[in-house]
């Protein structure tokens, strides 16, 4: 039985420690500007949806703009809607808007 109960408190402890760590910018979408399908070397690359959900080859992700600090959370499922450590860089746009800078890559509207 004390070894169940160490383990449920290792459990929760380890739980804990994990939640704690989401506790930074919100990833809640942004710039509509972004909105829509990104690709990069002509495949699909991201995907910005409204609602701050979205994809990054063929991973879930959640993402927020900040001024011109694009935020992305590769973490959704365990983070929600916030994330202490996301991919972050400042976004810039070319060609009319249908050329996305971000990170040293360039993607276009797919």
């Amino acid at each position: 039985m004390k070894k169940k109960i160490v383990a449920l408190l290792l459990a929760l402890l380890l739980f804990g420690m994990v939640f704690a760590g989401c506790g930074g910018a919100a990833i809640d979408g942004g710039d509509e500007a972004l909105h829509g399908s990104w690709d990069w070397n002509g495949s699909p690359y991201y995907r910005f949806n409204e609602d701050g959900s979205g994809r990054m080859f063929n991973q879930d992700i959640r993402w927020g703009t900040d001024g011109d600090t694009l935020n992305v959370c590769i973490t959704p499922a365990l983070c929600r809607t916030r994330c202490s450590a996301p991919l972050s860089g400042t976004y810039t746009f070319s060609d009319g808007g249908n050329t996305l800078h971000f990170s040293g890559y360039t993607y276009t509207r797919g």
